[in-house]
């Protein structure tokens, strides 16, 4: 990282090849450092959800991909929303997916249900 040290992409991708490798500590402190530098790094946000969630950290995961889900609904990046809200859902933080389910537009409500209805 000594050529790109204050890039959050440069930590994001680090932190991304770290988890493939099943580095899943390495890859944490990744992200963490890219949302350092940038704490509206959507991505980073929810690979760290992601990472935490796979590590049993469920709360700690729930917060990421919630707030990963605001970030790219801002965004306008309905794939990328439908992903954080699945993400978030296997949490089990029942709390955080109805508000996040009620900041829905009524059409990412409806691909919701038609992805995992209930």
């Amino acid at each position: 990282m000594r050529l790109y040290p204050s890039s959050a992409k440069a930590h994001y991708n680090l932190g991304v090849f770290c988890r493939k490798l099943g580095r899943h500590e390495e890859a944490i402190s990744q992200y963490k450092k890219a949302l350092s530098i940038d704490p509206d790094y959507a991505g980073a946000h929810y690979n760290l959800g992601l990472t935490y969630g796979g590590k049993g950290f469920f709360s700690l995961a729930a917060d990421h991909l919630y707030k990963a889900g605001l970030l790219l609904l801002k965004q306008g990046n309905g794939g990328g929303v439908l992903r954080a809200f699945e993400g978030l859902k296997r949490t089990k933080s029942k709390e955080l997916v109805e508000t996040f389910f009620d900041k829905l537009s009524p059409e990412l409500r409806q691909e919701v249900a038609v992805l995992s209805p209930e």
